[in-house]
C-alpha cells in the first residue's frame, strides 16, 4: 500500500504485511465488545456461570454429572480464570470479548481463503457490527467461543481441502472435536462440513 504525498510516493510496507487486516478485524471486534462491558447487571444463564464456575473442582464435576455437562469445557476454563485473576464482571466477560475479537480476524481469513480478500474486510466488519455478535461478546457464556470455534474449524477444513496433507486434516479432526466438546449443537457444523466435501468429491 501507498501514499501519495506531492509528487513522493510513500511507501507503507507494514499495512502489506498479511496479518495486519485480521490483526485489525480482530482488534475492531475486541474493542466494540469491550465498550461498557462491565455496565450490564449479569443475568440469569450469566449467573449460572459464576456459580458452575466458583465451585471447587469435585463439587463442579459433581454438577456436570447431572445438569450442563454440555458446558463442562467452558465453565473449567472459567474456574481456571477465577483461580487467577479472581471473580468479576470483567474477568467473566472479557473471554467472550477476546472470542469475538479471534472470530472477526478469522472470518477475514475464511475470506481470503475463497478468494475474495476485499470481501472478506467486508465480511469482518459486518460480523462485528452485528447485533448479535456484539451481544455474545460481552455475555458470560460459551456463545462467542463457540463461534470462534466453528469459523475456526471452517478455516481448517478450506485448509486441509486445499493442502490435502494428514496432518492439516489431523488438525480439522482436533478442532472439531474440540468445538463439539464445548458445545455439542456444534456437531451441526461439522455435519455441513461432511456434506460439502462430499459434494465437491462427487463434482471432480
Amino acid at each position: 500500500m501507498t501514499a501519495t504525498m506531492g509528487r513522493e510516493t510513500v511507501r507503507l510496507p507494514l499495512l502489506q504485511r498479511p496479518f495486519v487486516p485480521p490483526l485489525a478485524a480482530g482488534l475492531l471486534g475486541l474493542t466494540i465488545s469491550m465498550i461498557g462491558i462491565t455496565i450490564p447487571s449479569l443475568w440469569y444463564d450469566e449467573a449460572a456461570s459464576v456459580s458452575s464456575a466458583t465451585r471447587s473442582w469435585s463439587q463442579l464435576w459433581a454438577e456436570l454429572g447431572n445438569v450442563d455437562a454440555v458446558h463442562a469445557l467452558y465453565y473449567a476454563m472459567l474456574h481456571v480464570i477465577f483461580d487467577v485473576v479472581g471473580y468479576s464482571p470483567l474477568s467473566l466477560r472479557m473471554p467472550s470479548a477476546i472470542a469475538v475479537g479471534i472470530a472477526a480476524a478469522l472470518v477475514l481469513v475464511l475470506g481470503r481463503q475463497l478468494g475474495r480478500p476485499r470481501l472478506a474486510v467486508i465480511a469482518a466488519i459486518a460480523f462485528c457490527l452485528i447485533p448479535r455478535v456484539t451481544w455474545m461478546g460481552t455475555e458470560g457464556r460459551s456463545y462467542a467461543l463457540t463461534a470462534t470455534l466453528a469459523v475456526l474449524a471452517t478455516v481448517a477444513l478450506m485448509h486441509a481441502i486445499r493442502v490435502g496433507t494428514r496432518t492439516s486434516w489431523i488438525v480439522y479432526g482436533v478442532v472439531a472435536v474440540l468445538s463439539v466438546t464445548l458445545f455439542i449443537y456444534l456437531a451441526l457444523v461439522i455435519v455441513a462440513h461432511g456434506l460439502t466435501v462430499a459434494w465437491m468429491a462427487s463434482n471432480r
